[in-house]
């Protein structure tokens, strides 16, 4: 769970930025395109010691994170609600009926694949964890002023 922090306190950094010039290591490249060969529109970004490939694969775009060792970490990918497991799309409807989702994304490491949902109305802000593919947990709630 912690690096789960660290990797989310990331991925915005290395959002912001993107269009800078990274030195990816060999490693990491090699990693990379053992796995990911086929990739299209790569762009790389670092921070934290890991480093960050944004990609298109089959048109789907995605996120890989890798230590400096080329070692893969996680794998992001923003998803719609068709694409969750039938039991958390259900969840999801049922318990949330009122808000909106304003993001929606898979995170699968060695751990396993787990989603991500922000949900959205006129006085909070919620995200939820999915866990063992059919419930949400709360993650992080936020009262909106």
């Amino acid at each position: 769970m912690k690096f789960l922090f660290i990797l989310l306190a990331s991925f915005s950094t290395l959002i912001s930025n993107a269009g800078t010039t990274v030195d990816v290591t060999p490693a990491v490249l090699e990693s990379f395109q053992t796995t990911f060969g086929n990739a299209k529109e790569v762009s790389w970004n670092s921070s934290n010691e890991l480093f960050a490939a944004r990609f298109t694969l089959d048109g789907q775009h995605i996120n890989a994170y890798y230590t400096a060792e080329g070692g893969l970490v996680a794998l992001t990918r923003n998803v719609t609600v068709s694409q969750l497991p039938v039991m958390l799309q259900t969840s999801l409807k049922r318990q949330h009926n009122g808000a909106w989702i304003s993001e929606l994304f898979e995170y699968a490491t060695d751990e396993g694949t787990f989603y991500y949902a922000t949900l959205e109305n006129a006085d909070m802000k919620i995200t939820l964890r999915s866990s063992n593919n059919n419930e949400w947990s709360t993650y992080k709630q936020i009262e909106k002023i």
